[in-house]
Parts: C-alpha cells; sequence; structure tokens
C-alpha cells in the first residue's frame, strides 16, 4: 500500500489507507483491482499511466492479453460513473456489440 500511496499521493490518505485495508480483507477479483487502480488518480495526474498499467497487468492475467468479456465489464463499470454525454456514446457502441 505504501508505494501506491507515495506515487498517487491521495488528498485525503486515512481514507486511502481505510479504503485498502478495507479491500484487501474484503478480497477481490481482477476486474475490481483494475477498477481500483484506475481510481486511484485522475486522467491528468503523474501516477494515472502506471495505475493504467497496474489495470490491465490486473487483468492480463499473464495471457498477454485482456479477454473482451474482461474489458467489456470494466467500460460499463467506468461508464456507470461517467458523466451521461461521454458514457451514452460509449455504452451505445457496447450495446450494439452485445447484439452482433
Amino acid at each position: 500500500w505504501l508505494p501506491l500511496w507515495l506515487k498517487n499521493l491521495p488528498k485525503k490518505p486515512i481514507n486511502f489507507i481505510t479504503d485498502y485495508f478495507r479491500n484487501v480483507l474484503a478480497g477481490s477479483n481482477p476486474l475490481t483491482r483494475a477498477i481500483r487502480f484506475i481510481r486511484l488518480s485522475p486522467a491528468g495526474h503523474p501516477a494515472f499511466e502506471d495505475n493504467l498499467v497496474s489495470a490491465y497487468a490486473a487483468l492480463d492475467g499473464r495471457r498477454g492479453h485482456i479477454a473482451a468479456g474482461d474489458l467489456h465489464k470494466l467500460l460499463r463499470l467506468l461508464c456507470s460513473e461517467a458523466p451521461l454525454n461521454i458514457a451514452r456514446p460509449i455504452l451505445t457502441i457496447l450495446d450494439k456489440r452485445d447484439t452482433d
């Protein structure tokens, strides 16, 4: 947790540590870990790109690629928090792919 904290320097460090240990105790799956990495810092933060790499690694599972289903789930979860004008076009594409 310390390297993540130092890299992301959260505005509320106590909340970060509390959330981190709560998640560790609750257990997680690759999708949950990927979402957590992406949410650690905003897109403009210097650590954001490293967090994306960590999210990819969490989903990759040493296979050399991310399964389409996992990527689909990740995008749906991210869109649930995005403004509607951003989420709607992405969800439209995802919904179309579901019917293809």
